[in-house]
């Protein structure tokens, strides 16, 4: 419980942060600052394994020629491989984000300091990201992601020493010392979905459906099927939030959303490839797994909802600026070990429109 009390701590004093820089702003069409934060011990107290932690940071804008030089440069080598893939254009884009965020994963026996064979192993991913949304003729969007990532580094070990100096009954994680890529390993992911609105949700009250396909290139070589299903006006597909939902800008004239929403995701991945469990490319994997030891059929289920009327009823929160929002994923297992579990994780999700 204290871990679980540092995580909401964290998050609202962020909160008060992004509210007393910005208190007279409204809601505005100009950006997002978004804070995510997912941990399994925000819907399993007790709980430390598997996808232990993600933590990243967020800006979204609009597209403006005003934009700074390595924004537009980023951003047209972006659109470049996009069209040299399948055929994208360079035309404006609906929003544009920038995400700084670190993702960590372990066995279940943290206690033990030697190789574990029969489970996931150590990981750890801090990564750069820059993407963008941009509308089609048929009403449809496409999101295009680029991903610059390490593996390897001490940032997961050293951040779960200090969350377990203060939980989990004294249970330290020990073999970090064995993780994918040790000692630094680079590695990408360039990633392509195209949604497609089956309902639209227009309004506080309506109900929306979203269709979803795609494929990513790098550490996660997959194809992507998705579905969701949403109340009122949330901002978030379902699948893992961290580097891949989008918390966009408003556009102008948008309602402001009454505080409360609600949604639900399924996906499917089917994976050619996956480094974090098959061994980096470069570096050390003292635990690595041929292909033929994982599930190529991965499962995904999310729901959330929207906590924004509950701050704001009581005047810590302005809604037309500030959107709080938490989450709870489901994922079925990824090796055909016995021992490997699936992975259920909760997510606090803060933004902050300028």
């Amino acid at each position: 419980m204290r871990l679980l009390g540092l995580l909401l701590g964290s998050l609202c004093f962020a909160s008060s942060a992004f509210a007393a820089q910005h208190a007279n702003n409204d809601q505005g069409d100009h950006g997002a600052y978004t804070i995510l934060l997912e941990n399994d011990a925000l819907v399993a107290p007790h709980s430390d394994k598997d996808y232990t932690m993600g933590l990243a940071l967020r800006k979204s804008f609009r597209e403006s020629d005003r934009d700074p030089l390595w924004h537009r440069t980023t951003l047209s080598l972006l659109k470049g491989l996009d069209g040299f893939l399948l055929g994208g254009d360079m035309t404006p884009t609906d929003a544009v984000w920038w995400e700084l965020g670190s993702k960590d994963y372990t066995p279940r026996d943290l206690s033990n300091a030697l190789p574990i064979y029969n489970d996931r192993p150590y990981a750890s991913l801090l990564y750069l990201a820059a993407g963008y949304v941009r509308p089609l003729a048929d009403g449809a969007e496409k999101r295009v992601s680029w991903q610059w990532g390490l593996l390897g580094t001490n940032i997961g070990r050293e951040v779960q020493s200090v969350i377990h100096s203060t939980c989990c009954n004294g249970v330290h994680p020990n073999g970090w010392s064995h993780q994918i890529g040790k000692g630094g390993s680079p590695t990408f992911l360039f990633q392509e979905e195209w949604i497609h609105e089956l309902a639209e949700a227009r309004s506080n009250h309506d109900i929306g459906l979203k269709f979803r396909y795609g494929y990513s290139l790098g550490y996660y070589t997959r194809a992507i099927l998705g579905t969701s299903l949403s109340y009122g006006l949330p901002p978030m597909e379902g699948g893992e939030q961290i580097g891949q939902a989008a918390s966009l800008p408003v556009s102008a004239g948008t309602p402001v959303p009454s505080g409360f929403s609600a949604w639900a995701g399924y996906e499917l991945d089917a994976y050619a490839h996956n480094e974090l469990l098959q061994g980096a490319w470069t570096g050390s994997s003292d635990v690595k797994y041929r292909y033929s030891q994982l599930r190529p059929l991965v499962h995904r289920f999310t729901a959330g909802v929207e906590l924004t009327f509950i701050p704001a009823a009581v005047g810590l929160m302005d809604p037309k600026s500030n959107r709080l929002y938490v989450a709870a994923q489901w994922r079925s297992k990824m090796l055909k070990s016995p021992v490997e579990s699936h992975h259920l994780w909760g997510g606090l999700y803060f933004t902050h429109y300028f």
